[in-house]
């Protein structure tokens, strides 16, 4: 399976804007807090992209990158990846992929 390309090219880009509106997002939370109404058109703007970025996302990983998963990984590879995974939620303190 390409790393370039779609579909894992694309999840990986879209993980990418993701981070980055969160990002942008709390510095607007940060800047609304002391500015008041000024900051209120970049906090909107911020919570419109990820709006607009995730049910796209979400999708995607669900019908391609999990069933390819399974097809190209043995439990014990996923389990390695999980692991990895809740390694780096830890370590980044998100918790992004559990519902």
């Amino acid at each position: 399976m390409p790393v370039i390309g779609f579909p894992i090219g694309i999840l990986v880009v879209k993980h990418w804007k993701g981070m980055t509106f969160v990002s942008r997002l709390g510095t607007a939370i940060e800047t609304h807090a002391k500015e008041g109404p000024s900051a209120r058109k970049i906090l909107l703007d911020n919570l419109r992209g990820l709006m607009d970025l995730y049910p796209n996302h979400s999708w995607k990983e669900d019908i391609f990158c999990r069933p390819m998963t399974n097809k190209m990984l043995n439990s014990h590879e996923q389990r390695e990846l999980q692991e990895k995974i809740e390694t780096v939620e830890e370590d980044t303190e998100s918790d992004v992929h559990h519902n």
